[in-house]
């Protein structure tokens, strides 16, 4: 829990946020570098009376199209902890079209890819990637197998004199397609003809869209957040 207060030191505001294109970019807050905790917009410090739970960890959503488009978090300033807890979060419409769509390719469960950035001398280079398991989305049934969020310790790479970091994140699946067949074929069972709507998947084959998982078109949008734990912070 924070509060506002004017006893707190002067704070760095929060770097700027990395966004690649085809993104909408990740938001979250940025960090206290002289006390090493969370900061809001305004200058907020910790409640006094510590719970023993520690500090929230970093929150930050995102929201990428495609698999090949990617995001980042804003720069992390950390000692030798580093945990990034991922969740899956809603579809939203399409984006990237050449003409604005209303579309949004809904999904149950989704797969991503983490990246942990590193700053060295200057230079942002990828250390390591983590494909996460079929995480689903709150408030449906999810998919065979999946879970509710995926915790990946980065803390092995937080070696001594090490810089700045980022989070990355990736778009790699989703069960839009298996929702999808599921649904056209329910409908040309019960009426003998295709749905409107299913029409165009009719003319691919809906076949090939059968369940597991496929790999998330280049209009999808697929939504997302994360806790990252640094330092001084813990997972709520």
């Amino acid at each position: 829990m924070f509060k506002s207060s004017s006893k707190l030191i002067s704070a760095i505001s929060a770097i700027a946020l990395l966004t690649a294109c085809g993104t909408n970019g990740v938001t979250g807050t940025g960090i206290n570098e002289s006390q090493n905790i969370p900061q809001n917009d305004n200058v907020i410090e910790p409640d006094p009376i510590d719970n023993g739970s520690g500090y929230p960890a970093l929150p930050f959503s995102f929201s990428v199209y495609g698999q090949a488009p990617t995001t980042a978090t804003s720069d992390i300033l950390t000692d030798n902890m580093l945990k990034v807890k991922i969740t899956a979060d809603s579809a939203t419409r399409n984006q990237g079209t050449p003409t604005y769509t209303n579309f949004a390719a809904e999904y149950n469960c989704a797969v991503y890819k983490v990246t942990l950035q590193m700053e060295r001398n200057g230079t942002w280079s990828d250390t390591t990637s983590v494909v996460t398991k079929s995480i689903a989305v709150p408030g449906t049934g999810g998919c065979q197998d999946s879970v509710e969020s995926q915790t990946i310790d980065l803390s092995g790479f937080m070696t001594a004199g090490h810089g700045l970091v980022r989070i990355k994140v990736e778009a790699v699946k989703t069960d839009f397609y298996c929702i999808l067949y599921n649904k056209c074929t329910s409908f040309a069972r019960q009426y003998g003809y295709w749905s409107y709507d299913c029409y165009w998947a009719a003319q691919v084959n809906m076949t090939q869209y059968t369940c597991p998982l496929k790999t998330v078109y280049q209009y999808h949008t697929v939504n997302g957040n994360l806790e990252v734990q640094i330092n001084g912070t813990d997972f709520q």
